[in-house]
């Protein structure tokens, strides 16, 4: 249902989706490499970037390195061009979170993120951007700059609470919510 949502709305090319969890630990990164895969599979060109600068994933579940990512990119360390990695999956490339060093969210300049971004939707259909809890501020700016944003809750960790909290954030941008995946369903 959810991939069939995606790509049923057509109103935005080259999407970036934001995959979050109410809190930290509810399997965004697997759901992020999972959705990816399944977009690769159908010939799409998938961009994924590990966004999570506090719990950082997707090197491990990639094999991939880690020295240089996300945040050289947006401290202008170094262009996306030469980070992004090419993953064993077909149409998957990655860029993986880089050198976390200082407070994560002075990483996310909107207007250096926004450019990453367009810069991305020029080169692939999708963006997926394997975002930190909606708990952490980072996430604001990544919704913001995301077309649709899916929310992670794994049902054995998560709390009421954190679904409520993850509700009203997300009734600010009810036009970007596409679904909840339950995890441990």
């Amino acid at each position: 249902y959810l991939l069939a949502r995606i790509q049923l709305d057509s109103k935005t090319p080259n999407k970036a989706l934001m995959i979050t969890g109410t809190e930290p630990g509810q399997g965004t990164s697997t759901i992020s490499a999972n959705l990816a895969s399944l977009l690769a599979e159908q010939g799409k060109r998938v961009a994924l970037v590990d966004c999570n600068l506090r719990n950082p994933k997707l090197h491990d579940l990639f094999g991939l390195s880690n020295d240089q990512g996300l945040t050289d990119i947006l401290s202008e360390k170094t262009d996306w061009k030469k980070a992004i990695q090419n993953s064993t999956t077909e149409n998957v490339s990655v860029i993986t979170a880089g050198s976390v060093a200082g407070a994560p969210l002075q990483a996310f300049d909107p207007a250096r993120t926004e450019k990453l971004i367009a810069s991305l939707r020029q080169q692939y259909e999708y963006i997926i951007l394997d975002a930190p809890a909606l708990s952490v501020a980072d996430a604001a700016v990544l919704t913001s700059q995301s077309d649709g944003v899916i929310l992670v809750a794994r049902r054995s960790h998560t709390r009421r609470g954190s679904i409520q909290s993850a509700s009203n954030f997300l009734s600010r941008f009810t036009d970007k919510f596409i679904g909840l995946v339950v995890n441990e369903a």
